[in-house]
């Protein structure tokens, strides 16, 4: 577990988080930032390429839970992104449609250092 707050806990995401991040992965109006929509080996490189993430830089997209039922709601975490011929962290998230979380994402940014708790 990466941290837990009295609604959601981060953790990694494990190779069972497979159909829930493809609902979240496969959804065009979740992903709609991204150039193509996501197979289902798609889906597999992006959950290996956040395993690999967290053995190689400490990090990476984590699976977000909600603690009072188990449920995946998405997920959340840091990634290096390339900016201006170096790489910069970026926090970002993405979350399943229809979850009821709205405010969720407050909690991965407080965690993080980014936003105080007082938000």
């Amino acid at each position: 577990m990466i941290f837990r707050t009295k609604r959601l806990q981060l953790r990694e995401l494990q190779q069972s988080d497979f159909c829930d991040l493809a609902e979240i992965l496969q959804d065009s109006l979740v992903t709609h930032m991204y150039a193509h929509a996501f197979t289902e080996k798609d889906v597999q490189e992006w959950l290996d390429r956040q395993r690999k993430r967290y053995q190689e830089s400490g990090f990476g997209l984590w699976a977000m839970i909600l603690q009072d039922t188990g449920a995946m709601i998405g997920q959340a975490g840091l990634t290096l992104q390339p900016y201006k011929n170096t790489w910069i962290p970026e926090i970002g998230y993405l979350l399943k449609r229809n979850t009821g979380a709205a405010a969720t994402p407050k909690k991965p940014r407080q965690a993080a250092g980014i936003m105080p708790s007082g938000s």
